[in-house]
Order: C-alpha cells, then sequence, then structure tokens
C-alpha cells in the first residue's frame, strides 16, 4: 500500500474511531456467517442489498430453500393440487348441506313409534279415535276425553307438552300414563296447590326458580 494510501485509511480510522468496536464485532460476525456457508449472504449485507431487518431477510431465505425439498420430501405434498383440493371442500360442503336437510326426516322417522301410516288406521283404535274426530268439522269429543281414549298413543303423539298448571289440570286425565319428568320454570309463580296436580302427572319434577321466593 502506498504511503498516501495508507495515512488516507489511518485518518479514516481516526475519523470513525466511534464505530470502531461496531466494525470488529461485524467482522466477528462475519468470519462465523463465512464459516456457516452464509458468504453469499455477508456479500449481500455489504453491498446493501438487503435493507432492514438482516434477521428476517435469512429466514425468509433458507425457508424458500427448505420448503421445496421438504415438499419434494412428502408425498402427500408432492403430490397436492390446490383445484383437488377445492373441489373436495366444495364436495364436502354439498353434502353436509345434503346431511342437514336429512336430519329433521331421520328425527321425524325415529320419533314414529312405529305407527302405521294414516290410511291404514284403524277405526275402532286409539289412532282411530283421533283420525274420526280430525274428520269432523266440530269435533264431537272434548280434549280431555280423547287424551283419555288414548293412553298409550298420547304419550307417543306428545312426548314433550308445553302447558300451564291450570291447562294440565283441565286437559289431562289423571290416570293417564306419567311423563318422565315435569319441569317447573319461574316457580315461584306458582302456588303449591296449583302446581300438585303437574307433579302428580310425573315420574319426577324439575323446580326452577329463585331460591329466596321459593322458601
Amino acid at each position: 500500500m502506498a504511503l498516501s494510501e495508507m495515512l488516507a485509511s489511518l485518518q479514516a480510522i481516526q475519523d470513525n474511531k466511534e464505530h470502531l468496536q461496531d466494525w470488529t464485532r461485524w467482522v466477528e460476525v462475519r468470519a462465523q456467517a463465512s464459516g456457516a456457508g452464509l458468504e453469499p449472504l455477508v456479500h449481500a449485507v455489504e453491498d446493501g442489498q438487503i435493507e432492514g431487518d438482516v434477521d428476517a431477510a435469512f429466514t425468509s431465505a433458507y425457508a424458500a430453500w427448505w420448503l421445496p425439498q421438504a415438499m419434494d420430501a412428502q408425498p402427500e405434498l408432492r403430490r397436492f393440487s390446490h383445484w383437488s383440493h377445492e373441489d373436495a371442500i366444495k364436495r364436502f360442503r354439498e353434502l353436509d348441506d345434503r346431511a342437514t336437510e336429512m336430519a329433521a326426516g331421520q328425527v321425524l322417522s325415529r320419533i314414529q313409534h312405529g305407527f302405521p301410516a294414516q290410511d291404514a288406521v284403524a277405526r275402532r283404535s286409539e289412532l282411530g279415535t283421533l283420525r274420526h274426530q280430525l274428520g269432523l268439522q266440530r269435533p264431537s269429543m272434548p280434549i280431555r276425553t280423547l287424551i283419555s281414549e288414548m293412553p298409550d298413543a298420547f304419550s307417543k303423539l306428545a312426548p314433550c307438552v308445553l302447558m300451564s298448571p291450570l291447562s294440565v289440570a283441565q286437559y289431562l286425565p289423571a290416570g293417564q300414563a306419567a311423563f318422565d319428568v315435569v319441569i317447573f320454570d319461574e316457580a315461584s309463580q306458582i302456588t303449591t296447590w296449583d302446581a300438585i296436580g303437574a307433579i302428580a302427572r310425573g315420574k319426577q319434577a324439575i323446580i326452577v326458580g329463585d331460591p329466596a321466593d321459593l322458601l
């Protein structure tokens, strides 16, 4: 190196002496990176080709190098086709919508309890009595009497009913087959003597209401 060049270099060091520590660190890191096979990254940094976060640039470059190899190593990924995948999703949605449409029919089918078709109902049977009353312009039988004529069929036709305690006493015969459970909501608004009739028509009862009012 010519004397003039050496003097210029020394002057540059003198002018940037506050950055000398950073430079020595960079030299150390550069040596480690080159030893790890990252010399192209070092040159890119020194040439100003990378702006901003070098770690992010390295991560992106590494991912771009690794991803194709990882995909080639997995048969599922190597044979992946986006149009086939989208077609499978579309087909699944169609089948799911179809299953939803069929669900209501399946539920009705399972709760029919083996009832015959309407035209096959015997005249002298519980369902025959109901069919006859429904066919009249003015039913001749009170609701309570009609229900009493269907001791077995009523609980199958109406496994769940929503009624007030007064309606229970008015329409449901006392000797009818007991419901599995009787549920009282807002029980604090029902007097005990009004609730007894409904409780007697169930195998068990669930009382829901304000505990303070119930006491």
